[in-house]
């Protein structure tokens, strides 16, 4: 395997040094760049997520015009540190593996350009990005005799070994996944290799099984880790034969409770060996077993369910509860016949009496009016412990009042003013509603009581903007609103805008005489940098009796405006043209969310030509014609400038796109 490796090794270098003879094409053979790490490999391992650290040796005559550094597909320009004179050796950059790369090999180097525009490559480093394999367990193991034992209450150990290749052993951990032991082990590693002996001391029990898991996390980003489990038996017996030992803690038997009452019913489970797994229950009302799967299996647990006391029962009649448990073993020994029973008494159902005193049923009502809700509620065998309003209809509203101390008969009063929201024609329904502090908390209920409205409100409409419509940062919303009322004449007109934050805009116009149709126009401009997101336009309008109409809200759009990208497509880059030609630079340009409204191209070295269309199109490509001088020479390099402009408010620039031509 050595000899594979070394052999890899050998034809890695040999492409590179090709590859480096490739790149020298044009190149300067009185510069030399030297790309290295701190190892000194001829080949680097990695694995996925490293941070890979590059050094660079330059020598030459004299300072470089630019650098870029290239991993496959990636590349870097670091161009910052070509001023220098050589020689010279600097920390060029790091290299970041990505963490969900696959095992394979990245070459590495560095082009930099001289100032007479010649080229020089470094050599070439491969980087060999490992496979990540999760940990090998060499060893999980008691290290005593017998091996697939432990004796109650006594000391233990387990051995364990194991191993990672690749990145090292990150972490061991070591439990009971049955929580009978509450010994665990956490352990951080950094090596290769780890062994160690882990001691425990078995739980007090006759019999049962405890489960030791052990995971092996490897040392990268991912966190790798292999699982085994071990099953060690107590005393050598894993199963008992008896069911868990089931009680009633609450109610006690025979006690009273309500018809229609809703009771909880507290159990408790013990098993001198095993661990509870599930109990059931069944009442003589209802033959329908029930299970509770026991979340946390102890070898005692404490339980509650609860049922409702239905009201086939009669006043006085008695009712039983039957309930058991199962524990872990296999096969289950619990059943019906181990169930234990808890009897009660059925009391006939008590509800509250509730009396509504005013306002009296279909009372007419107008906008504005303040009422007030008044009555009474009663309890004969409990007391009132809180009553609430209930109103629905054209308008919903619920308001509570708690009584303390509770009382067999309680009072109340609810103060109402009719929201000017409302029209004529509209209905608010009313309910009171009394609750008792009884266990099952049994509720009465008075209505409805129909309150009528006569009074009209006025009627409100967003015209524009429409819903859906699309703004971009720096624009201008206009909101017009537009009311009008058959009732009393319009005074005020307002309008919010919320929904982005920073944005939270609030106006109100007040008529300087009312009437009864009226149009407004909101404006409100833009941030330059708003978030993306959606906005809410709401309105409204009040009139003489400050009825309150409100218009169906409008959603707009915010988006952000992207620059459009520019790009050419023709000629190459660094091809040759020549002097006293013309050559056609063909423009591709386009916009995401806008249209593209211009796009320039200028040549700006070793003459100027400047060059302009206009276009409303959301991608186009388009040629530009330039006239080469026939005074330039063999070799001199044409320097050329692109960029598109967008229709937006901002009329948003792409990036400058520079280019390059040589003089044949």
């Amino acid at each position: 395997m050595k000899n594979i490796f070394i052999a890899f090794t050998i034809i890695l270098f040999l492409l590179s040094c090709i590859n480096a003879e490739i790149d020298n094409n044009p190149s300067d053979t009185k510069y030399s760049l030297k790309l290295s790490v701190e190892s000194n490999d001829l080949v680097v391992t990695a694995i996925p997520g490293d941070n890979v650290k590059f050094s660079l040796s330059v020598q030459g005559v004299a300072p470089l015009k630019s650098m870029v550094f290239y991993a496959d597909e990636i590349f870097f320009d670091i161009s910052g540190i070509q001023n220098k004179t050589p020689p010279y050796k600097v920390d060029i950059t790091s290299f970041i593996i990505d963490k969900n790369s696959p095992e394979k090999t990245i070459l590495c180097k560095v082009v930099a350009e001289t100032m007479d525009g010649m080229f020089v490559t470094s050599n070439v480093i491969p980087v060999k990005v490992l496979d990540m394999k999760p940990p090998v367990i060499i060893k999980f193991e008691k290290d005593q005799s017998p091996v697939d034992s432990i004796v109650s209450d006594s000391p233990f150990s387990i051995l364990v070994e194991a191993q990672d290749l690749n990145t090292g052993i990150g972490k061991v951990e070591l439990f009971d996944a049955n929580n009978l032991i509450a010994t665990k082990y956490s352990d951080n590693i950094s090596e290769k290799y780890f062994s160690r002996r882990y001691n425990f001391v078995a739980p007090k029990m006759n019999c049962g099984v405890v489960q030791m898991v052990l995971r092996v996390y490897d040392n990268s980003y991912q966190q790798n880790f292999v699982e085994k489990v071990l099953l060690l038996k107590i005393n050598g017996h894993p199963f008992d034969e008896d069911a868990p030992v089931l009680s009633f803690l609450s109610p006690s038997q025979n006690s009273n409770v309500s018809i229609g009452e809703k009771i909880d019913i507290t159990v408790k489970a013990e098993d001198d060996c095993s661990l509870v797994d599930k109990i059931y229950y069944f009442t003589s009302f209802d033959q329908q077993v029930y299970t509770i799967d026991v979340v946390n299996k102890k070898r005692v647990v404490e339980e509650m369910f609860n049922i409702t006391v239905p009201d086939s029962l009669k006043d006085g009649e008695e009712f039983s509860i039957y309930s058991w448990a199962d524990d872990t073993n296999n096969p289950k020994h619990g059943s019906k016949d181990n169930a234990v029973e808890l009897k009660l008494v059925a009391l006939g159902r008590d509800i509250p009496v509730v009396y509504i005193s005013s306002p009296s049923d279909n009372t007419s009502v107008n906008v504005g009016d303040k009422i007030s809700i008044t009555g009474n509620a009663i309890s004969n065998r409990y007391q009132i412990k809180e009553i609430s309003l209930r109103m629905s209809g054209s308008y919903t509203e619920t308001r509570k009042s708690i009584i303390s101390p509770p009382q067999a008969s309680a009072t109340f009063n609810f103060d109402f003013t009719i929201p000017s929201t409302l029209k004529s024609g509209d209905q608010i329904v009313i309910y009171v509603d009394a609750k008792d502090n009884s266990s099952s908390e049994t509720i009465g209920t008075a209505g409805p009581v129909r309150l009528n409205v006569v009074s009209k409100r006025p009627e409100v409409q967003i015209i524009s903007p429409s819903e859906g419509t699309v703004f971009y940062p720096s624009g201008t919303i206009s909101t017009v609103v537009f009311a009008q009322s058959e009732n009393q004449p319009i005074t005020s007109i307002s309008y919010h805008i919320e929904g982005i934050e920073g944005i939270s805009v609030d106006d109100t116009y007040v008529l300087s005489s009312p009437q009864k149709s009226f149009s407004k126009t909101f404006t409100y401009k833009l941030m330059d940098d708003v978030s993306e997101g959606q906005l809410v336009i709401t309105a409204s309008a009040l009139d003489k009796d400050n009825a309150k109409g409100e218009a169906n809200p409008v959603t707009v759009k915010v988006v952000d405006n992207i620059k459009p990208i520019a790009s050419v497509t023709s000629p190459a880059y660094n091809s040759y043209v020549d002097a006293g030609s013309t050559f056609d630079l063909i423009v591709r340009a386009e916009d995401k969310n806008s249209m593209v409204a211009e796009i320039d191209a200028s040549v700006i070295s070793p003459y100027t030509d400047s060059k302009k269309l206009l276009i409303n199109k959301k991608s186009d490509e388009v040629t530009f014609t330039f006239t080469v001088p026939d005074n330039l020479v063999s070799n001199q390099i044409i320097t050329i400038q692109v960029y598109a402009i967008d229709d937006s408010s901002m009329s948003n620039k792409s990036e400058v796109v520079q280019w390059r031509l040589r003089v044949r």
